[in-house]
């Protein structure tokens, strides 16, 4: 027994090294297979990375494509903005798309945009304070021009009252002078032309003078001018009487100042009243006789009928629709009749008008509106 322990201890040690050895090389087998499969995988995963990479580097490409469309779109987007029309629903709306496009832009572009709406806003805010105080240099202008019309009214009725009880006591006193006899052998001396005679005919030609003038540019006969016949009639009639050019800024306040209704044209009624205005201005004196000479039957009224044959005798052709607007416009008081007092009354408006004319054009220099012509029969010259 003691024999045979030193051969069972060896083989049992050679026996545990071969088992080791065995073990081993089988985890040296199954490291390798590891190892191997672990550099496939990596071969794999690196192969993948790589396709991702040039996939990454196409799109890539391809959103900095999209992005410099989308920059130029959005820059072609603010290009058309700024040559946008005055529509206020598609200038929002364009602006509004313009804000969700640049929703996505940088922050400097937000700054930007902070920027220009800040700049708008206190431009609108400048806007509205000119405007404000505009409106009130206009408001104190009117009531001072009130003022002054009304002082001027009391003092023309205090005149004119002081001349007709002056010239109720002349006819009262006056005899009639004693009829003299022409010698039986000599002819009778002509009359010579008294001064309402001579101011009704500068008066008739004045009026015959302008309505040329009107006639003259109203080519499509619509009885009415738009601003550039306008301006070529006014060139005309300053040529004609050799007054100096006026600027365009001055025409433009003459135009808007005839346009009453603002129709963006100058029509024949508005026109008649002007050179009417304009002609009885510059009579000045005489204007209590032409009116006298108006008032056919003596009543101290003249009426559509008698205004309408002194319109006509005066050379204008003037239809029923224009002699009823240039009355109705004439006659306050809407009583059918027009007195001396709506006729001066009349005429300081238009002295008022052109006062306010050349202040709201140096202010304000606005284009008049263009409008379609009515197609109108002229009518036919009495």
């Amino acid at each position: 027994m003691r024999l045979q322990r030193p051969k069972f201890v060896w083989s049992y040690v050679r026996w545990r090294e071969s088992w080791r050895l065995a073990l081993l090389e089988e985890s040296k087998l199954t490291i390798r297979e590891q190892l191997g499969t672990e550099r496939k995988r990596r071969a794999d995963a690196e192969a993948a990375i790589t396709e991702l990479h040039s996939e990454y580097g196409v799109k890539m490409r391809e959103l900095g494509v999209t992005v410099g469309e989308a920059r130029e779109a959005a820059l072609e987007y603010l290009r058309q903005l700024k040559l946008a029309t005055r529509d206020g629903a598609e200038w929002a709306d364009k602006f509004e798309l313009l804000q969700a496009k640049w929703a996505e832009m940088t922050d400097e572009d937000r700054i930007g945009r902070e920027a220009r709406r800040l700049l708008e806003a206190q431009q609108k805010t400048e806007h509205e304070a000119t405007e404000a105080r505009l409106g009130r240099l206009l408001a104190e202008q009117r009531s001072q021009l009130l003022r002054e019309a009304i002082a001027m009214r009391g003092d023309l009725e205090k005149q004119l009252h002081e001349l007709q009880l002056a010239l109720a006591q002349a006819q009262a006193s006056a005899l009639p002078p004693p009829k003299q006899k022409a010698p039986p052998n000599e002819a009778p001396l002509e009359k010579a032309p008294s001064k309402e005679a001579t101011s009704k005919d500068d008066l008739t030609s004045k009026m015959r003078a302008s309505y040329d003038d009107f006639a003259a540019q109203d080519a499509d006969g619509t009885n009415d001018l738009g601003f550039e016949e306008f301006s070529r009639m006014w060139a005309s009639k300053c040529a004609r009487e050799g007054a100096p050019t006026p600027s365009e800024t001055e025409v433009l306040a003459i135009f808007n100042q005839l346009d009453q209704d603002h129709s963006g044209s100058v029509d024949l009624s508005e026109y008649i009243q002007w050179a009417l205005r304009e002609a009885l201005d510059a009579s000045r004196g005489r204007v209590l006789d032409l009116f006298r000479e108006w008032d056919t039957d003596g009543s101290g009224t003249v009426d559509k009928k008698e205004f309408g044959a002194a319109l006509k005798g005066m050379g204008f052709p003037c239809g029923k629709g224009d002699l009823d607007k240039i009355f109705g416009d004439l006659d306050q008081g809407g009583s059918g009749q027009i007195d001396y007092t709506e006729l001066n009354e009349s005429l300081r408006r238009a002295k008022v008008k052109k006062t306010e004319a050349p202040h709201q054009s140096g202010s304000t220099k606005a284009s008049p509106k263009v409008r379609a012509k009515p197609t109108r029969a002229k009518p036919s010259q009495a």
